[in-house]
């Protein structure tokens, strides 16, 4: 219902439609004693702690609001034992992960936001962009965090017409404000965020004609 809702409203038009249908589904997954409540094990059953089932655990962080959770467990905790191979292979895998998740990424939401030149098949600033998304990956690797790289949900910020460096700043402004409202993020469900993806992979399927098309 969330993905269709988000298609309703992107097909008319409406500013904002993903984030109106991610707001929403989760809204509702909030109201607790229904059948999507996401306070509700039989809903959603992971997630437990500490001996309690998986809603009410979710909804005792959730009542935190704000929580800034420490970096200690994770920041700086590096392992080289190179015995068997396996931090290679590791090494390998994520360098080709992330090399190519980051090279369609830029040129996707790039030729989405109409900045492809279509003689060079490029788009100005791109050396700098991989440098910035170079430097960012290793950087956030050093704290322990999942890849800091270019992601696809750039798209629906593009699809509402934020093409400059300003629309950056603003998003990072507000991944910095969520460092202390990890509860309520966290208590967003996956019915939410899911449907929020497959719009912006529908988004990103667009492009594919300009790069397959007949010059």
């Amino acid at each position: 219902m969330a993905l269709m809702f988000i298609s309703v409203l992107l097909l008319r038009g409406v500013k904002g439609a993903i984030i109106i249908g991610v707001m929403i589904a989760t809204f509702i997954s909030w109201i607790p004693d229904t059948r999507v409540s996401y306070w509700d094990d039989n809903v959603e059953p992971l997630g437990g702690g500490a001996g309690k089932g998986g809603g009410e655990y979710r909804f005792d962080y959730f009542k935190k609001v704000v929580k800034v959770e420490p970096m200690d467990m994770t920041a700086g905790k590096f392992d080289f034992d190179w015995a068997g191979g396996k931090n290679i292979e590791a090494l390998f895998i994520f360098f080709f992960v992330d090399f190519m998740d980051t090279t369609g990424t830029l040129f996707s939401m790039a030729s989405f936001a109409k900045l492809i030149d279509p003689v060079t098949k490029d788009f100005e600033g791109s050396t700098q962009a991989f440098m910035v998304d170079g430097l960012a990956t290793s950087f956030g690797a050093v704290l322990g965090t999942s890849p800091v790289t270019t992601y696809i949900e750039s798209a629906p910020g593009i699809a509402e017409g934020g093409k400059t460096g300003l629309t950056a700043l603003v998003v990072g402004f507000y991944f910095l404000l969520s460092i202390f409202f990890a509860p309520l993020l966290a208590s967003v469900p996956p019915w939410a965020t899911g449907p929020a993806l497959i719009a912006v992979g529908a988004m990103m399927m667009k492009v594919l004609a300009f790069f397959w098309r007949k010059d």
